[in-house]
C-alpha cells in the first residue's frame, strides 16, 4: 500500500508549520513505504528531522519514533501532545526513593509510580 501525505491531506499539529520544506514530503514518503522493520534518519539541523519523524510515526501499524537527548524529548512532547513519551527511570519521581531508578521491583508503590504508570501508557499507545 502506497502511503503519500501532503499538507493538504493531513492537519499538522506542528507549531509554526506553513510548507514542508525541500526533500520532507519525499523522506516521508520514503520511510512510509518502505518494507524495511527499522529506520533510521540522519540528517543536518535545520532539515525538519522532528517533523519528518511525527509524520513517519502516521501511518496504520504502532510506530516508535527515538531521539537521543532529553531535549528533543520535550520538543516532541510540546509539539506533538498526541505523542507518548517515555524517558529513562531516572527522570520520574518516587515515592520512597526519591527517583525511580532507586526503586524495588518489588515495591509496594508500584500502582502509584509515576514511571510505571508512564511505561504503561507507552505500551498501549499506537
Amino acid at each position: 500500500m502506497k502511503l503519500t501525505f501532503s499538507k493538504n491531506m493531513i492537519n499538522i499539529p506542528f507549531k509554526n508549520f506553513t510548507n514542508f520544506r525541500i526533500g520532507q514530503e519525499e523522506i516521508i514518503d520514503f520511510i512510509n513505504n518502505s518494507s524495511k522493520k527499522f529506520i533510521a534518519l540522519s540528517a543536518p539541523t535545520g532539515i525538519g528531522k522532528s517533523l519528518i519523524g511525527a509524520m513517519a510515526c502516521i501511518n496504520p501499524e504502532k510506530s516508535s519514533y527515538l531521539v537521543h537527548t532529553k531535549i528533543l524529548q520535550d520538543q516532541i512532547e510540546q509539539n506533538f501532545p498526541e505523542f507518548v513519551v517515555m524517558k529513562g527511570r531516572s527522570n520520574y519521581p518516587c515515592e520512597r526513593f526519591g527517583t525511580a531508578d532507586n526503586c524495588s521491583p518489588r515495591c509496594d508503590l508500584k500502582s502509584k509510580c509515576a514511571y510505571e504508570l508512564q511505561r504503561k501508557k507507552a505500551v498501549l499507545a499506537k
